[in-house]
């Protein structure tokens, strides 16, 4: 719950279907755009990147390190971006001159490689979480994409332009045919989603009272595995934050009327970009949303 609290991080998160998605080949000009200012420091740029892990277990990893200037104008740069790279993750952090510890990033991560779920499984839980029939769940990956900073005056003053609580990036990619969600929050927590030597959650799914081992239906099927696909993206907000945008999956499944009376909505593509009415009191707008967060709603609106 203190990371929720303590906004010590700002960040803007993006998921997209990456199956349908048409904007994906334009990250590489979002990226730049945004660090593009930073060409002229001497700070320090490190990129981990993985590959996605093949059939024997193994995942290639490698890291690239120098200035930003440096670093853009090569092709294992062009390479990060290139669609057949096959790289699970990209994690990338800029460390000003003197600094022992990043001060802000961006990342781009690719549900796990070799997932696989059992859409009526998920359906069915589903069901049970959301106390609604599921229709036939949707196949297929996503991609998260995010940039992120420490939320502090001598941070955010090394951005030439907008810093990642600007709702550029968002409004771009929510646009997109394949965009299913996303968000900008202040939190103590710089995202990561799953990769190969682990599952990840956003500190909104960790203080959820789910079990996402075990499910919440007999058998060993689990949450994890679901919650970075396209399927339970469609299905269930990652985190709740002032401003949220909502893909046409997610805003099919909630009551606009409810969403007005909490927030600003504003039509972008065939979703909306909410904008909390009460930036400081979150309840309402979790109430309006509670079709879609990752708790077993169904049995909140019994006990209610």
């Amino acid at each position: 719950m203190r990371r929720l609290i303590h906004p010590a991080v700002v960040s803007s998160v993006s998921i997209l279907s990456r199956e349908e998605s048409r904007t994906l080949c334009g990250l590489r000009t979002l990226v730049e755009g945004w660090i593009g200012g930073l060409e002229a420091s001497d700070g320090g740029l490190v990129v981990r990147t993985e590959k996605r892990m093949t059939s024997s277990g193994s995942v290639a990893r490698k890291r690239l390190e120098g200035t930003v200037s440096s670093l853009k104008g090569g092709k294992p740069w062009a390479a990060l971006f290139a669609d057949n790279s096959q790289l699970q993750s990209v994690l990338a952090a800029f460390s000003p001159p003197g600094w022992d510890h990043p001060a802000l990033g961006f990342g781009i991560q690719t549900t796990l490689a070799g997932t696989s779920i059992d859409l009526a499984y998920i359906g069915r839980s589903l069901s049970e979480m959301q106390g609604a029939t599921t229709d036939r769940l949707a196949e297929g990956e996503t991609v998260h994409v995010y940039r992120w900073a420490l939320d502090h005056p001598s941070v955010l003053s090394l951005l030439p332009g907008k810093g990642p609580g600007d709702p550029d990036w968002n409004d771009a990619l929510a646009t997109d045919p394949g965009f299913l969600q996303g968000w900008i929050g202040r939190s103590a927590w710089i995202p990561l989603m799953d990769r190969a030597d682990g599952y990840e959650l956003t500190p909104y799914e960790s203080c959820s009272s789910l079990d996402w081992f075990r499910g919440v239906l007999p058998g060993d099927g689990g949450l994890h595995d679901a919650k970075m696909t396209r399927a339970g993206c469609s299905r269930v907000l990652r985190f709740v934050s002032p401003r949220l945008w909502l893909g046409p999956p997610l805003v099919a499944l909630v009551d606009r009327a409810k969403m007005e009376h909490v927030a600003e909505l504003t039509e972008l593509g065939h979703g909306w970009r909410v904008v909390a009415r009460a930036e400081g009191d979150l309840v309402a707008l979790e109430e309006a949303l509670l079709p879609v967060l990752p708790v077993e709603s169904a049995r909140v609106k019994r006990s209610s």
